[in-house]
């Protein structure tokens, strides 16, 4: 039971604070205001709905200040490799400047 607790309380939030990138006590928080609103169902839907509002306020905070709100997304592309055939035609053009020499 205590162990039950604990996982429930303390480690659940915490993990689902990491992969939304939001702090563990504000998804605390927000599952025990869904709670009392919404039962079963506000505890569910409390994590994602907290992560789809923190990131909605950062996009219209960085709009506001005329920023870019995806930073990450200006990053360059890694250079395209070549195509398969592409690769296929530079190895038989090797194999046959081996066979001439």
């Amino acid at each position: 039971l205590l162990i039950d607790q604990v996982i429930g309380n303390l480690v659940a939030p915490r993990i689902m604070a990491q992969t939304l990138k939001v702090h563990p006590a504000f998804v605390l928080i927000a599952a025990i205001i869904a709670a009392s609103l919404l039962g079963v169902v506000g505890v569910i839907i409390a994590a994602p709905l907290l992560a789809t509002l923190t990131l909605f306020g950062q996009y219209t905070m960085a709009k506001m200040l005329d920023k870019n709100p995806w930073p990450e997304a200006e990053e360059t592309p890694p250079p395209a490799s070549p195509s398969l055939w592409a690769r296929l035609r530079a190895w038989r053009q090797a194999r046959r400047k081996k066979r001439k020499i």
